[in-house]
């Protein structure tokens, strides 16, 4: 089997598949999906552009509605209006025969009983003719007042529908925001850097506890790493410390689990208590004296 080096594997542009390491609200070590948190946004994208979509058909439906109305309600006042003038040009007519019988009546004195009654019957067709006319004068007056009545609900839905364009409008901006929002965040949680600092060789019988120190940058970037020993010296512990196992010399992977490229590799030698001159003839002695070995 062929070994690479993580720092060799090409990089992964999306979250799917992906996972990082943390601890949740009892302090235990977990994995958390990353892929979890990008399919949660995409969700709530959706959800908001369905919901806008909704509402303009909604407020479409509606403004078509109120505009037919309003087209019923003026072809009825244009009906009405045809039947009033039709009433009046009838009552003119009448009129106009009233008149030539009351002539009659005056320069026919012989008939002027039959002139009076006729007369009399022309101007009670007359009467019915303006009676009809003022009806027809009143139900334009009333198809007209039903124009403006359909007119202004038609402006009122207008309103309506302008406002809930905003509206939409305004949460598809938010929800942009939002995404936006969420992309920097993730972004700024992937870190850029990685400073690593140990010990290059430690003794078999070392009692004090040694760490390899690793810090991501920016500070603000998950902390996340995760040491691998070849465990032939020695192995390291989740947080770092380094634990002798037997001596020799161990390869150590330091692997940051959100930018796996900025790994890094260290070795580390195990050996025995050495003892360490001071100067060329004499060995270096500890602060009261002792023995010092290294």
């Amino acid at each position: 089997m062929k070994k690479v080096k993580i720092s060799e594997l090409p990089l992964h542009d999306s979250l799917k598949g992906l996972y990082t390491i943390g601890t949740d609200d009892q302090n235990r070590s977990v994995k958390v999906s990353l892929e979890f948190v990008e399919t949660k946004t995409e969700q709530a994208v959706k959800d908001t552009e369905k919901a806008t979509a909704d509402a303009i058909a909604q407020n479409k439906t509606a403004t078509d509605t109120a505009v037919k109305n309003a087209e019923a309600a003026t072809a009825k006042a244009l009906t009405a209006k045809a039947q009033a003038d039709t009433a009046t040009q009838n009552a003119t007519t009448a009129t106009q025969k009233a008149d030539a019988a009351t002539a009659k009546a005056n320069t026919a004195a012989s008939n002027a009983d039959t002139a009076t009654s006729k007369t009399n019957t022309a101007t009670d067709r007359a009467n019915a003719s303006a009676v009809k006319a003022d009806k027809a004068t009143t139900d334009a007056q009333d198809a007209t007042k039903q124009t403006l009545d359909a007119k202004a609900k038609t402006e009122e839905a207008t309103i309506k529908a302008t406002t809930a364009a905003k509206t939409a409008n305004n949460a598809a901006k938010e929800t942009l925001t939002v995404k936006l929002d969420i992309t920097d965040m993730l972004q700024r949680l992937i870190p850029t850097g990685l400073a690593v600092s140990s010990i290059k060789r430690i003794t078999v019988s070392n009692p004090q506890p040694v760490y390899i120190k690793a810090v991501l940058t920016p500070t603000d970037a998950l902390q996340n790493i995760i040491f691998i020993s070849d465990n032939r010296a020695c192995f390291v512990t989740q947080d770092g410390r380094i634990r002798v196992l037997s001596e020799g010399i161990s390869t150590i992977q330091v692997i940051p689990t959100c930018n796996t490229a900025l790994a890094k590799t260290i070795t580390i030698e195990v050996g025995k208590p050495l003892a360490r001159l001071n100067t060329l003839k004499s060995l270096r002695l500890s602060s009261d004296r002792a023995f010092r070995l290294t």
